[in-house]
């Protein structure tokens, strides 16, 4: 979550691609209600930016962050 939130900070919380991330990590950390409120900002930043995936991405993800769950992507 540090990592994250830091690099949010970099991108002066207009990243859709960091705001989706920070959010990921979030919700893995049980911090559910920030991560929705911050997959919101991601997909408010997401469309402007012209990443409608991206946007379809994160919409599916708040409705997981909702139900308390988490997305975990292991390699």
């Amino acid at each position: 979550v540090r990592l994250a939130e830091r690099a949010d900070q970099l991108t002066g919380h207009q990243d859709a691609s960091v705001l989706h991330a920070l959010a990921a990590a979030y919700a893995a950390s049980g911090a559910f209600e920030r991560a929705v409120a911050t997959a919101r900002a991601a997909m408010a930043a997401a469309g402007p930016a012209g990443l409608p995936a991206l946007e379809a991405e994160i919409r599916w993800r708040i409705t997981l962050y909702e139900q308390k769950q988490a997305v975990v992507i292991t390699p």
